[in-house]
């Protein structure tokens, strides 16, 4: 009984996207793609507490939606993007500064290789005192420097 059950966590880790395959290697963009010459630095401060209060909403209301994007080229499997739906006004990927429609980049330098990965990493945030999420806002590279602030 252990053993179907340790296999079926496992199976369903692969699936899902929280397996070997796709987080225990990090990747950093730059291995990828030179970071863009053109690219915007937007400073963000959020409060600590605002952050959590926004978390245990966010889960509760669970608007929040993200999209893989179908693209092709050398990279397209090892540098996956995702557009963002549901980011409301108040709410923890808001505050980050992710807004919707944008597309996911990257989280803290690194690619996001699954979307219960990224979601998890915006939940361990809230632990943080800084993080950085490079998006696409229409044609425009950003990367949204986040400072978490004491109260």
């Amino acid at each position: 009984m252990k053993i179907l059950k340790v296999f079926c966590i496992v199976i369903l880790g692969i699936c899902f996207g929280c397996g070997p395959r796709n987080d225990v290697n990090p990747v950093l963009l730059t291995s990828l793609r030179p970071t863009p010459s053109d690219i915007e630095t937007v400073e963000i401060k959020v409060s600590r507490r605002e952050y959590q209060a926004a978390l245990v909403n966010e889960g509760a209301n669970r608007t929040f939606r993200l999209v893989k994007l179908f693209k092709t080229g050398p990279n397209a499997e090892a540098l996956p993007e995702y557009r963002v739906f549901g980011s409301t006004q108040g709410g923890a990927y808001y505050l980050l500064g992710i807004r919707n429609a944008d597309v996911l980049i990257g989280a803290h330098a690194y690619v996001i290789r699954s979307i219960i990965g990224f979601i998890n990493y915006v939940g361990l945030l809230a632990n943080e005192t800084e993080t950085t999420i490079e998006v696409r806002r229409g044609d425009k590279d950003l990367i949204l420097k986040i400072s978490f602030l004491p109260t």
